[in-house]
């Protein structure tokens, strides 16, 4: 009996490979933005237990005033 060859077919792996690779940028970049948050957070409790003003503290840090409040409930 003769054995037919086919042809090899293609595989996923370099799609798989790609989308891996996108999805760590992905995680790297939501991580990065996730510490600035949290840092950003941090400066602004430092601020408010200085006494600096909710106007001052928006200005250095780019929060919210309803962030400011947040943070102030948990000084």
């Amino acid at each position: 009996m003769e054995r037919t060859m086919h042809p090899v077919p293609p595989t996923l792996k370099p799609f798989i490979d790609e989308w891996r690779e996108e999805g760590k940028k992905l995680g790297i970049a939501k991580g990065k933005a996730e510490g600035k948050a949290e840092g950003k957070k941090e400066i602004a409790m430092a601020m408010l237990k200085k006494g600096f003003s909710f106007k001052e503290i928006m200005e250095f840090t780019n929060l919210t005033e309803k962030e400011l409040e947040d943070l102030k409930d948990q000084v």
